[in-house]
């Protein structure tokens, strides 16, 4: 290893300085002036590597300067980043977990609600059900009934239509095959201070094959646990025949009937103050169409007037925007048509004697129960 150390010399002659690796001093020469000999006191003399590095500058005992207070900045500026990225971590998290309960409660409450709407849909479709089975059987029981007497028992105010029962089928024929008629569609209407249901039915004849089937409809009323039929509305009944009333002309003789009414089209007549109407007697459980409807006036600024300006904007208004919710049940009826329980009577009017619009009653052909 000693070959590979420098020495330190010192040239006689120019006295520089130089280093060499040789030992003996024969052989140097200088480095700056490439002559020999040189000084033996240095002949032995190793280039020592310094004992210590250059000493650095420090700031040590420097307030706010001292390296030891410049690391305890670092990680207190460290300890602060953290800890507020820590805050928002928990924060974020707690608004999760927040917002995941939130949903869970909001969702435990619409199945709730689900729940309790599933419960009230069973609950209705089981008081439907039920409804549909006693209508059906006591619509049975109506046709197939033969005496008077019995067939009021299954009638709302029975007791009371018996004359008009007797009436209606003295003339018109009792048809028990009724009771072979397809149903299309039954419908429980829950009011507040009553509850109904629709059944539609389809009949087509067995013995006549060329008469044409009919569609039908009964209106039920529910009383106590029974369901009774609205018959006036069934055979959409009035005080008298709608055609022996319009044949006779009596005046001052006003009649209750349930018709159907349409509005005026172009070409109507209009005399001293009335406007010209179209209406028409409204058959049921009967293949024959509809008579011929007849002109009937209103009179203007009357309450009866506006009410059937009114329902006819209405009938618009809904064929326009093609609301047919009733369709299914009204399908037999005539277009344009409004159904209406009303009052008729004979006037003179300008040398004519014609039939008057006394009173509308109700915007449908219902009879509900009597409340007590």
């Amino acid at each position: 290893m000693s070959e590979n150390n420098k020495f330190l010399y010192h040239c006689e002659r120019c006295s520089a300085l130089f280093k060499s690796t040789i030992i003996n001093k024969e052989d140097i020469r200088c480095d700056v002036c490439g002559e020999n000999p040189v000084r033996s006191k240095f002949n032995s003399m190793p280039v020592m590597p310094p004992s210590q590095q250059p000493r650095q500058r420090t700031r040590h005992g420097i307030p706010g300067m001292d390296e030891a207070d410049f690391l305890s900045m670092q990680k207190k500026k460290k300890r602060t980043k953290w800890t507020i990225i820590c805050i928002l971590w928990i924060m974020g998290l707690a608004g999760v977990l927040f917002s995941v309960s939130k949903l869970n409660k909001e969702a435990e409450v619409a199945s709730i609600k689900n729940d309790q709407l599933d419960n009230e849909d069973k609950d209705y479709f089981i008081r439907k059900k039920t409804a549909y089975n006693k209508c059906i059987n006591r619509f049975s029981s109506f046709v197939s009934a033969n005496i008077i007497n019995t067939k009021s028992t299954h009638i709302l105010n029975g007791s009371e239509l018996v004359l008009d029962i007797d009436r209606y089928y003295a003339s018109n024929f009792m048809n028990n095959q009724l009771t072979s008629s397809r149903h299309l569609n039954f419908r429980l209407i829950e009011e507040k201070n009553s509850t109904k249901a629709e059944l539609l039915l389809e009949y087509t004849p067995q013995s006549d094959k060329k008469s044409s089937s009919f569609k039908f409809e009964i209106l039920f009323w529910k009383q106590g646990e029974e369901w009774l039929i609205d018959w006036p509305h069934f055979v959409r009944l009035g005080e008298m025949s709608w055609f022996r009333f319009g044949e006779n002309k009596t005046k001052n003789t006003p009649k209750k009937f349930k018709l159907y009414a349409r509005e005026p089209a172009t070409g109507s007549i209009s005399i001293s103050g009335y406007s010209e109407y179209k209406f028409s007697e409204a058959l049921n459980n009967s293949n024959k169409p509809s008579q011929l409807p007849q002109p009937v006036f209103v009179k203007h600024q009357t309450k009866a007037r506006s009410t059937l300006n009114k329902q006819f904007k209405l009938l618009r208004e809904r064929r326009r925007k093609k609301l047919n919710k009733d369709d299914v049940f009204r399908t037999f009826d005539p277009t344009e048509s409004i159904r209406l329980d009303v009052t008729i009577d004979f006037e003179d009017i300008e040398g004519q004697t014609v039939m008057v619009l006394k009173e509308i009653h109700r915007l449908d052909w219902q009879s509900p129960p009597k409340q007590n």
